[in-house]
């Protein structure tokens, strides 16, 4: 099966994700960012 990665992408909007295991404590507390900019703003 061949495509790119652009057809094979699926996008998602950040705010519906959650961090379900991370070994690094920069991208659990990158998307506790994100969703607290997300709440406090309309983007």
């Amino acid at each position: 099966m061949e495509g790119s990665l652009l057809s094979d992408s699926l996008a998602v909007p950040l705010a519906q994700l959650d961090v379900v295991h991370a070994e690094d404590e920069a991208t659990i507390e990158a998307v506790a960012d994100w969703h607290y900019w997300d709440e406090r703003y309309e983007f």
